[in-house]
């Protein structure tokens, strides 16, 4: 977890590897604390997907990645892979997947993590 230094009334939790956004969502909304849980609300959940990392064998997607960035949980998804070039046909099938089940994400391309203009 990290606290803002500009605006403490900030926080952010930052999760490595392939962590269930579900649980971590709720982990944070049921803290056991009452008064600890009535300081804050989720103001927006960010998923990082690499389109190189989506599939299994014979083109099956990963469990739970539709369900990561189904509407209602994820506001942002920021895709790490293949951004290179826009017309990539495994990032354009990743995108409408994620699209599907969440209309209204934001799609942020960033290659490597880099978000770029």
């Amino acid at each position: 977890m990290l606290w803002s230094r500009l605006n403490p009334d900030y926080l952010s939790v930052s999760i490595s590897r392939c962590t269930d956004v579900l649980d971590v969502v709720q982990a944070v909304l049921s803290h056991p604390d009452a008064v600890v849980q009535a300081c804050f609300t989720i103001g927006a959940v960010t998923a990082c997907v690499d389109p190189l990392s989506s599939y299994m064998e014979h083109r099956l997607v990963l469990p739970k990645l539709v369900e990561q960035c189904s509407q209602g949980i994820v506001s942002t998804v920021v895709f790490t892979g293949l951004t290179a070039e826009q017309k990539n046909p495994l990032l354009q099938t990743v995108q409408q997947l994620i699209r599907s089940a969440n209309p209204n994400a934001v799609f942020v391309l960033a290659e490597r993590g880099a978000v770029t203009r």
